[in-house]
């Protein structure tokens, strides 16, 4: 099971965020992947997610704007054990924003 955690305070709010992939295992909590973002998030489940023919498996995606427009794409499987983090080019697509 994988979690996305983050700090639910005033500086988050208003400016940047770190959020962290996190996945349970039979060990404990383990870290996989930290990251900045503004806070902007969409989310696109698994019924209208991805299909990687090569992971073989559906993937819901969490896109997050990161710092000086830059962007990056996680996503979770639906039934595999392997997520996906793929960063893209703030021109390929736009997020919509709450500033501006």
């Amino acid at each position: 099971m994988y979690y996305i955690a983050w700090q639910h305070d005033k500086p988050c709010i208003v400016s940047d965020c770190y959020y962290r992939i996190l996945q349970q295992r039979d060990t404990g909590i383990v870290e996989l992947f930290a990251f900045r973002s503004n806070g902007s998030i969409q989310y696109m489940p698994f019924y209208m997610g991805v299909y990687w023919e090569w992971l073989k498996d559906y993937f819901g995606v969490y896109f997050f704007e990161g710092p000086e427009k830059t962007n990056i794409a996680i996503g979770f499987p639906s039934a595999s054990n392997n997520i996906v983090i793929d960063p893209y080019a703030s021109e390929t697509t736009k997020l919509p924003r709450c500033g501006p």
